[in-house]
């Protein structure tokens, strides 16, 4: 018995090259992949420069590359943090990298907090103020570690 396949019609919302899609990090995802993290940072690069830069764009993929081959399942916060502070070491601009992620504490994975405002005090864990308090020696401390771990020179912050 002959059963038809159906064939599916491409749409076009979704980008038929797979490569070209984000990954999971838009998708709420706490540790993304390769492509989905350089699908957001050029994603996101382009929402704030009106010229795309491809050297940065490359900068960032060989720096994501370097940091995920860690395979330390390190969540896309500090990663990204990581990402702007090597990207700042080679001259490029990276501040503001500091909109478009969520601040985590390192201890527990819960969102950071900030009672002063995004940025205008320290990072207080929401789930454990009491246990973790101001986590912002903490994360720093993380990206240190994460960023030493994947390139070899040491982390002079520009960003963080």
């Amino acid at each position: 018995m002959f059963v038809p396949l159906r064939t599916p019609k491409p749409h076009e919302a979704i980008d038929a090259d797979w490569s070209n899609r984000e990954g999971a990090l838009t998708n709420g995802e706490l540790s993304s992949s390769d492509a989905g993290l350089l699908g957001y940072f050029k994603r996101v690069h382009r929402q704030e420069f009106a010229e795309p830069n491809p050297k940065m764009d490359c900068a960032a993929a060989a720096a994501i590359k370097q940091l995920k081959a860690q395979r330390n399942h390190t969540r896309d916060t500090f990663l990204w943090l990581a990402l702007a502070e090597r990207l700042a070491s080679k001259g490029y601009p990276a501040r503001w990298m500091l909109d478009y992620f969520t601040p985590r504490c390192p201890l527990c994975g819960s969102i950071a907090k900030f009672p002063g405002g995004k940025f205008g005090s320290e990072a207080i864990c929401a789930s454990a103020e009491q246990d973790h308090g101001a986590v912002d020696d903490a994360i720093r401390e993380k990206i240190t570690e994460f960023y030493e771990n994947a390139f070899d020179d040491d982390l002079e912050p520009a960003v963080v």
